[in-house]
């Protein structure tokens, strides 16, 4: 159920915004953080109705979404569908992730004085905190800025440009993570992952290039390992 009321809120920050794209904003913010199911059909007279608005703008934000990848049509179907991120598609994400973080935490420790260290290291122990005290709940808050610092950090507009083209994704998957971790029982390996943006952080901070990367390439794997464990 999407809160008539937003479409209010969107206009006070931003009164001159295109109903379109505050319509599109709303309901990317819904996929990314599964308020809208992989899977769920849209229904854009439905949508129209919550919001208060005419179908128009819901129709080019469907088309917008649609573009992105994050809303789909299926096969002798009608309608667009939230996207479901088949096996294949998680692999392939987590191929570009070990690439580009690698690279980018390699970049990051040959030029390391001038990383944001003491912040890149605060997001890192809370995450750690907040990991081991099960808070799973506010991790994307501490998870993805840190990734972000590394990737502007490294320098590299083409692997900044490359990895603003997976940020979605990145984010949903983000997302079901934490519903998963949730409901994972306890175990060492995925304890260990609570500690992993330290051992980057602390690589980069030593000015060992490759030792940072190999530090970022192994989270990357214990996060697919994580997926294929409990998604699959």
């Amino acid at each position: 159920m999407i809160e008539k009321d937003i479409v209010t809120d969107y206009l006070h920050k931003n009164p001159f915004e295109q109903l379109n794209k505050i319509v599109h904003d709303i309901l990317k913010d819904a996929i990314i953080s599964l308020e809208l199911l992989p899977g769920t059909k849209l229904n854009s007279v439905e949508i129209a109705r919550q919001l208060n608005i005419s179908r128009t703008p819901v129709k080019e934000a469907f088309r917008i979404l649609s573009t992105e990848g994050l809303i789909r049509k299926r096969d002798n179907k009608s309608g667009y569908y939230v996207f479901t991120m088949s096996n294949t598609e998680i692999e392939d994400l987590f191929f570009v992730r070990r690439l580009l973080e690698g690279s980018a935490t390699y970049l990051c420790a040959q030029k390391s004085s001038l990383v944001d260290i003491p912040r890149l290291k605060k997001y890192a122990v809370q995450f750690k905190d907040l990991f081991l005290s099960k808070n799973f709940d506010n991790l994307d808050k501490l998870d993805y800025p840190f990734h972000q610092i590394i990737i502007n950090s490294s320098d590299n507009k083409f692997l900044v440009n490359m990895y603003s083209e997976i940020e979605l994704f990145i984010k949903h998957f983000s997302a079901r993570s934490r519903h998963c971790l949730n409901k994972t029982p306890s175990d060492k390996t995925v304890s260990s992952m609570a500690y992993q943006h330290l051992a980057i952080c602390n690589a980069i901070e030593s000015g060992i290039p490759e030792v940072a990367q190999n530090a970022a390439i192994s989270h990357v794997e214990a996060s697919i390992d994580f997926a294929r464990r409990y998604y699959y």
